[in-house]
């Protein structure tokens, strides 16, 4: 099977969308004869959106390129050229854009984390947006449901939004999580001994994000103090986003920006990841964090909040604790001190976090399942 893999983002950079297209295109090729890559998409020019940029910001308001008609036409026009010279047996495109205006015979099909509604009042910028553009982006998405064969999403979450605000054909929806955005599988092995050789006097926190106040840095601080209140040495230690000052404290190691790029950034990263005791992602606002799965390849369960699609990741008492939205830090601390003073517990948590990252959470398992669906669509097409 020849499968044309599209996408907005550089399949061929692993530092595009934190690498996701990249590994998608590089599991997919696992499983099927042949993979042709279709991205970057460029969507053209779009003198005219500056104007809605310009209107948009004068009125207080946000504006996302990507969700209106002028770019999603470029972005079918441009793979429509390409796949008349590729003539694949399917085509599958890392979110729905690019399928929203395609019309092409072979059956297509999109893998994504939210749909446009889902997102619409769970992060500032979709929040913001003119309504006669919400108009216009809800028409695009309505319009990849119906074109697809079927429309692959990372959570519950988001395949509930395509089945009950877009009306989507349940045959259609299917939920398969992401995979791990890891440059080196941890061989099994090496994940034990980095469990067995963990600390029980201490522990230590891992807070890996960009967004500071929406994946809830400020309650990992919090769990952090109520810890180190509880006579426990905790270390926490904060990865990506720009700690405030005020959230300063003597247990709290800011480490700043870490770079997958880099040979330097990817070693300092599976060491984070090899000796943290948890992950702690409190979000307010999520879809699937890729780190989850990240840290459950190292043995790292995670601390975090039944927000967006993140219950369809992390399975409570399984590959971490899930607690509720909003959640209470000295909750957090509670069950973190509680698997503390049972070294036993602790151990068969992390071990089976390990086991949700082999069975499940990794791009070999997960292309594995589209690939299965992408051919049951080619065969049903050739009989018909």
């Amino acid at each position: 099977m020849h499968v044309a893999f599209v996408s907005q983002y550089d399949a061929h950079d692993v530092r595009a969308w934190s690498g996701t297209p990249y590994y998608m295109a590089q599991g997919l090729a696992e499983h099927v004869e042949r993979v042709s890559i279709v991205s970057p998409l460029s969507g053209g020019r779009d003198l005219s959106g500056k104007l809605r940029v310009l209107r948009a910001r004068l009125g207080g308001r946000t504006y996302l390129r990507q969700h209106t008609r002028k770019v999603v036409r470029a972005y079918a026009d441009e793979v429509q050229r390409r796949l008349e010279v590729l003539r694949p047996d399917a085509v599958l495109s890392a979110g729905s854009l690019p399928l929203s205006l395609l019309e092409v015979d072979c059956p297509t099909a999109s893998w994504s984390d939210a749909t446009f509604e889902s997102n619409l009042y769970f992060y500032a910028d979709y929040a913001a947006l003119p309504d006669d553009f919400v108009v216009e982006a809800h028409r695009l998405e309505r319009a990849a449901l119906e074109r697809c064969r079927f429309a692959f999403y990372t959570s519950d979450y988001a395949a509930r939004s395509a089945l009950h605000y877009y009306g989507a054909d349940p045959k259609k929806v299917v939920v398969i999580p992401y995979g791990a955005n890891l440059d080196r599988e941890p061989p099994a092995h090496e994940v034990e001994a980095a469990i067995a050789a963990r600390p029980t006097n201490r522990c230590d926190l891992l807070f890996l994000g960009t967004d500071w106040v929406r994946k809830g840095g400020d309650v990992a601080v919090k769990v952090a103090e109520a810890l180190h209140r509880r006579g426990v040495a905790v270390t926490l230690r904060v990865v990506g986003a720009e700690l405030p000052l005020e959230r300063l404290r003597p247990f709290v190691h800011p480490l700043g920006f870490i770079s997958k790029a880099t040979d330097e950034g990817r070693a300092r990263l599976r060491h984070l990841l090899s000796s943290a005791h948890f992950l702690v992602l409190p979000s307010r606002a999520d879809c699937t964090p890729m780190v989850f799965a990240e840290a459950n390849a190292y043995g790292v369960p995670v601390l975090t909040a039944a927000v967006g699609g993140i219950p369809s990741v992390v399975r409570d008492g399984v590959n971490g604790r899930l607690f509720p939205p909003r959640p209470n830090p000295a909750e957090i601390a509670e069950a973190v001190a509680a698997l503390l003073e049972r070294p036993g517990a602790y151990r068969d948590l992390a071990q089976s976090s390990r086991t949700e990252y082999e069975q499940r959470l990794n791009w070999r398992t997960a292309t594995a399942a589209v690939a299965r669906h992408l051919a049951e669509a080619v065969a049903a097409e050739a009989v018909a």
